[in-house]
């Protein structure tokens, strides 16, 4: 059993966004167990060789080369490698309030175990970079983990999206690339899948819950409200460019879907 490990000093402000406790190498044997009760940091590790086991709050995973698990921050858990084929791995311990952000606005709040998780190369650089200069890692690993974290939402992202049925995806898209588009017709969105209006209909209600019209005006709600709080751009502007009548209806339709007029939600005002 060997650990190649980097410390790091205590941030001189005690706010730090991202403090990084310790991180390194281990190329463990088969009597590798690590458990912690509470734990007041995240656990972010790599797997470059070998098997063991992931345990914590009533779930169990059994990570192998190539996987990524993150422990989170105040688990109760313990891990550990197999005996007969133990881990290589490579590993942050951090925490800090621009992490957990960082956790929850990519959704990786509830993720522990990512099979087949292609981050070998960010880990092994991220190491590097803390190596060369121990005095400025809290400040490298803010984007390190950021980058790793990207990456690894990225890949469930990914997953999920291969489990969506891909002709209401390509409708899905068709939509958002023509948000901006007068008179998309549904005629024009099922050319985009080959379907028959129904058909098409059909295939997108079953996979988003809504039809393609309801999905598109949503979306140009969207970025209306976007353009009211980010632009200059009058009501009657924003009506024409997203093509609804006229600025009446606009603002009639506005109202109804997000609860409160245009001029207010400009304004910043509450919902009623």
């Amino acid at each position: 059993m060997f650990e190649d490990i980097i410390h790091f000093p205590v941030p001189e402000s005690p706010h730090s966004p991202v403090c990084v406790l310790i991180a390194g190498i281990s190329y463990c044997d088969g009597s590798y167990r690590i458990a912690r009760t509470d734990c007041n940091h995240y656990v972010f590790e790599y797997i470059v060789k070998g098997r063991g086991y992931l345990r914590g709050e009533g779930r169990e995973f059994a990570p192998q080369a190539g996987d990524v698990y993150i422990v989170p921050e105040g688990s109760t858990h313990e891990y550990g490698s197999s005996a007969d084929d133990p881990w290589e791995k490579l590993w942050f311990n951090i925490t800090g309030p621009l992490l957990r952000d960082l956790v929850r606005g990519y959704r990786l709040e509830n993720v522990w175990h990512v099979p087949n998780c292609p981050v070998e190369s960010l880990f092994r650089e991220g190491l590097e970079t803390l190596r060369r200069d121990p005095e400025k890692g809290h400040e490298a690993a803010a984007l390190i983990i950021h980058r790793i974290i990207q990456a690894v939402a990225g890949t469930v992202s990914r997953r999920a999206e291969v489990r969506r049925d891909p002709l209401a995806l390509r409708i899905k898209r068709y939509l958002d690339a023509n948000i901006t588009t007068p008179d998309v017709s549904l005629d024009d969105i099922s050319r985009c899948v080959n379907k028959s209006p129904s058909q098409t209909m059909r295939i997108f209600r079953r996979e988003w819950g809504t039809t393609p019209y309801q999905y598109l005006l949503e979306r140009r709600l969207d970025l209306a409200g976007l353009y009211l709080c980010n632009t200059a751009k009058s009501i009657k502007e924003i009506a024409a460019e997203l093509h609804f009548a006229d600025e009446y209806y606009f603002a009639n339709i506005f109202r109804r879907k997000k609860g409160i007029s245009p001029g207010r939600y400009r304004k910043g005002e509450s919902i009623d």
